[in-house]
C-alpha cells in the first residue's frame, strides 16, 4: 500500500500523468487539511512502452483520494483520472476539468465523504466505468458506480454518469447541470439522497442499450 500526501503540492507533467501508478496493491492520494493541490498534464502524452497512459492521474491499479484537503485536476488533452481497476473518493474536495472523461475506470467508481465538481469535453462522460476487456471477450460487464454520501456535480458533453453494470446511489446530493443522458447504466438503483439533473436526451437511461 503507497500513501501520497499532498500539502500545497502543484504538480504539472508536459506530458504525461501527473501521478502515474504502475505497479501497486491500493494508492492513496491524501490531500492534507487547510491545502490547495494541483495535479495537471501540460497538454500532450507520450505512451510508456505499451501503456497508452491517457491522463492527468493514471493508475494500473486501486487508487483512493481522500484527505480534508483540496485537489484540482486538470487535463487539457485527456481524461481526469483514469483508473484500471477501482478509483474511490473518500474526502476532501475535488475538482476535475477534463478534455475528454472526467473520471474513467474499469472495474468501479465509488463516492462516500467527498465533495467533487467534474467538467468533461464533448462528446465524453463526467464519469465513465467500462472495461473494454468484457466486450472484446463478449463477457458481461459488471462495472459499477457506487455513492453513499457527499456531493457530485457533474457538466458533461455525453452521459453524466454512465456504468456498464449497476449504477447504485444511495444517499448524498448529486447535480448533473449538463449532459446528453443524465444517468446511464443497465441497472439504476436510488435509494436515498437527492438527485437534480438536465438532460438533452433521457434523464434516466436503464434499457441495457435497447
Amino acid at each position: 500500500k503507497v500513501q501520497i500526501v499532498l500539502r500545497d503540492a502543484s504538480i504539472t507533467s508536459s506530458d504525461s500523468a501527473a501521478i502515474y501508478v504502475k505497479s501497486a496493491d491500493k494508492v492513496f492520494v491524501t490531500s492534507d487539511k487547510g491545502t490547495t493541490n494541483t495535479l495537471a498534464n501540460g497538454g500532450s502524452f507520450t505512451a510508456d512502452g505499451d501503456t497508452n497512459i491517457d491522463g492527468a492521474v493514471f493508475a494500473k491499479d486501486d487508487i483512493t483520494f481522500n484527505g480534508s484537503g483540496s485537489l484540482t485536476i486538470d487535463s487539457p488533452a485527456g481524461h481526469g483520472v483514469v483508473g484500471k481497476d477501482d478509483v474511490k473518493f473518500g474526502g476532501g474536495t475535488c475538482t476535475i476539468t477534463a478534455a475528454k472523461h472526467g473520471v474513467q475506470a474499469n472495474d468501479s467508481v465509488r463516492l462516500a465523504e467527498s465533495d467533487v465538481t467534474i467538467t468533461s469535453g464533448n462528446d465524453k462522460d463526467g464519469i465513465h466505468v467500462s472495461d473494454d476487456a468484457d466486450e472484446e471477450e463478449g463477457t458481461e460487464s459488471d462495472s459499477f458506480f457506487y455513492m453513499a454520501d457527499g456531493s457530485l456535480t457533474i457538466s458533461s458533453g455525453d452521459d453524466g454518469i454512465h456504468a456498464d453494470a449497476a449504477v447504485n446511489i444511495e444517499g448524498g446530493t448529486i447535480v448533473i447541470n449538463e449532459s446528453y443522458e443524465g444517468i446511464e447504466g443497465l441497472s439504476i438503483s436510488i435509494s436515498g439522497g437527492s438527485t437534480t439533473l438536465t438532460a438533452s436526451d433521457d434523464g434516466l437511461n436503464a434499457a441495457g442499450g435497447n
